[in-house]
């Protein structure tokens, strides 16, 4: 049950923090956004934004900015509100070829604005837009930059290029634009659903260097941009497709595994419960082989032998004290540990913790000794085939590092976004898959032997016989002896509070044994269960203790590109 919990909490964890870096700002979206640049023959241009905010929250201002490198040109020449409230004040601070503007709807930052729709317009002007090539020109722009906490809902782009231009090879990045018009030196795409913290740029490839000077240039031929924008159609392509293969890997592989190596032999048996133990092996190999699935020995089985020996009158108990008494020649480490914990032969069960503390290292050493010791005894018997789940929780502990990969593809692939949000889904789909698979239990995808199933499923239908009430009502034991068997193997099958309440229910009064008399009194078989526990804390706990910027080339090679925050 443990592992399913960190498993739900992991799962919820990684699926919220996925929203919330996919759902954006919850102050703001950006309902609509027109982009509009009108090349002009000497290679200037003069862009006009259109933004709407849709404000969901109370807000203090919004802020628009934007810039370009050198040796570009920037002017601001217009800011015109179209919609909503009028500020209270607008603060303009200039940028080295930008501007910055803040338009404030409070006079103080601990009193906010109601939500509102508000929409502005800016115009500017930039010279030098044109970037000339080795052997061709090009317009390179940013229709909308990626520092912005918010979904744009629809991205309506216009480029007016002169008539005696040639006509350009159009590529956009991302690219998913709907194209809205062909016509001859003018341009019109739509981008719905740009995602935050996403860019938007268009790149106009000219066949030819025009014949305007600029001093804005990269040393790029013609081949080589086109060979950039091949490259882009071959990654967009590759990460749709990898993370689909992926994900089919992740979820088809467990389950062929399954159908080939996992799935259970039928076997003859069908008893709904068994009244009596079903075979006369210890109760550190009953927790083992059934309630660890042939693993180690957890808490339960060290409590479950305790009591064995409890019962062998190698230790005697009264209350909450056990007093040891002779060796009983097997679990040697489980004696040994108890009497480290001995004062004068006399094991406290509260108040263990001075002695745990001073012998922790010592008693973790013995209890390890003994899981391995009894493991391999398990082993010997041949109860369970693991193939199935070695082939296939290996590849998953694999397999969650590309799932990492796609997962965070969007923060270091900036233009792919079109991709990349759909590869990250995958990613974290395929991440948690091959989670799941490594929490299964052993025999989910390994199976059983015949005689390892029968040896199982008997066991399983004594631990529902003594946990039912009504069975144990209608089929009481036949003698003292057997509830101490019932208590013991309870506890190995880590079902000891739930039995010990029938008894209480059944029989007020506690069956004159000294096993059933402590488990009355106190849950005996809680305590045994720390000592273990608490040895392997204390020793984990002691051992952990520029000016010029690149442009004109590239995906994310176009200039400008306003950014929009709301505060």
């Amino acid at each position: 049950m443990k592992r399913y919990i960190v498993f739900g909490i992991i799962v919820f964890t990684s699926i919220f923090f996925y929203i919330h870096y996919l759902s954006g700002s919850p102050l703001f979206d950006i309902p609509a956004m027109e982009y509009k640049l009108i090349l002009k023959k000497d290679g200037s241009g003069v862009v006009t934004e259109k933004i709407t905010w849709n404000l969901k929250k109370p807000f203090r201002y919004l802020s628009w900015r934007v810039s370009f490198p050198e040796p570009m040109d920037f002017e601001l020449l217009n800011v015109k509100r179209l919609e909503g409230p009028k500020p209270l004040m607008v603060k303009e601070e200039k940028l080295k070829n930008g501007v910055k503007l803040k338009f404030w709807y409070t006079r103080s930052l601990d009193i906010y604005h109601e939500p509102a729709l508000i929409t502005y317009s800016f115009t500017y002007r930039v010279k030098n837009l044109i970037i000339h090539g080795e052997d061709f020109s090009q317009l390179f722009v940013k229709y909308v930059g990626g520092s912005r906490n918010s979904w744009i809902r629809k991205l309506r782009v216009r480029v007016e290029i002169p008539d005696d231009f040639p006509a350009p090879r159009i590529f956009h990045h991302p690219n998913f634009a709907e194209n809205l018009s062909n016509e001859k030196g003018k341009y019109e795409f739509l981008f719905e659903n740009v995602p935050p913290r996403t860019f938007v740029e268009g790149r106009y490839i000219f066949p030819k260097i025009l014949s305007i000077p600029s001093e804005a240039k990269v040393p790029l031929s013609m081949e080589n941009a086109l060979g950039e924008e091949r490259t882009y159609k071959f990654l967009s392509s590759f990460v749709t497709t990898s993370s689909m293969t992926y994900i089919l890997l992740s979820m088809l592989f467990p389950i062929v595994v399954y159908l080939k190596l996992g799935r259970e032999k039928k076997v003859s048996y069908d008893a709904i419960f068994e009244r009596e133990p079903p075979s006369k092996d210890p109760p550190e190999i009953v927790n083992t082989v059934v309630k660890n699935l042939c693993g180690l020995p957890d808490e339960n089985g060290f409590s479950s032998a305790v009591l064995e020996m409890i019962k062998e009158k190698s230790i005697s108990i009264e209350r909450n004290h056990l007093k040891l008494l002779k060796n009983p020649g097997k679990n040697e480490e489980v004696y040994k540990v108890l009497e480290l914990l001995a004062v004068d032969g006399i094991v406290d069960l509260k108040n263990l913790k001075s002695q745990l503390k001073k012998e922790a290292k010592a008693i973790y050493d013995l209890y390890n000794s003994w899981q391995r010791n009894i493991s391999e005894e398990v082993k010997g018997r041949g109860f369970i085939e693991t193939k199935g789940n070695t082939i296939t929780k290996i590849p998953a502990f694999f397999l969650m590092i590309p799932g990492f990969f796609f997962l965070f593809l969007p923060s270091f692939m900036k233009g792919y976004e079109h991709v990349t949000i759909f590869s990250s889904a995958m990613g974290l789909s395929g991440f948690l898959v091959n989670l799941f698979v490594l929490f299964l239990r052993k025999d989910v995808l390994a199976r059983w032997t015949e005689e390892g199933r029968v040896y199982y499923l008997k066991w399983k239908a004594f631990e529902r016989f003594i946990t039912d009430f009504s069975l144990l009502s209608q089929y009481p034991p036949d003698s003292i002896v057997l509830w101490e068997d019932y208590l013991i193997y309870a506890t190995a099958l880590g079902v000891a509070k739930k039995t010990v309440s029938i008894m209480r229910k059944m029989l007020p009064e506690p069956p004159n044994t000294p096993i059933a008399r402590s488990s009355y009194e106190a849950p005996v078989y809680a305590y045994l269960s720390t000592i273990p526990l608490t040895a392997r804390s204390i020793v984990s706990s002691s051992t952990s203790a520029g000016d010029r910027g690149d442009f004109g080339s590239g995906v994310g090679g176009g200039v400008g590109g306003s950014d929009i925050d709301v505060g």
